[in-house]
């Protein structure tokens, strides 16, 4: 249970500057070269987090994910709902408040 508490809290605390950062409720602007460098840069710092996590929690960012691996039996119970807190708690921490 120890390895999970510390995967939790890296899933909580690297989840949060992401997810503060993301462009959610706009609409798409015509795609230009500076959109395609940005939805790049997007894509690419998602891979990276991914590939930085992946050894501590799988590397998942998103609760949807973390169910899904759940119900294919691929996460154990008690973990995944470790997770999901932990993620849901760093996107409420890392959203601004309006």
């Amino acid at each position: 249970m120890e390895g999970t508490g510390k995967a939790a809290v890296a899933e909580s605390s690297s989840g949060r500057s992401r997810s503060s950062s993301s462009a959610r409720g706009r609409s798409s602007p015509p795609a230009t070269p500076i959109s395609l460098a940005i939805a790049f840069a997007h894509g690419l710092t998602i891979a990276i987090m991914v590939s930085l996590m992946v050894h501590i929690s799988g590397g998942v960012f998103n609760p949807a994910i973390q169910a899904a691996l759940w119900v294919t039996g691929k996460m154990p119970t008690v973990r995944s709902a470790v997770y999901i807190v932990a993620q849901l708690a760093g996107r409420g921490r890392g959203a601004p408040s309006s």
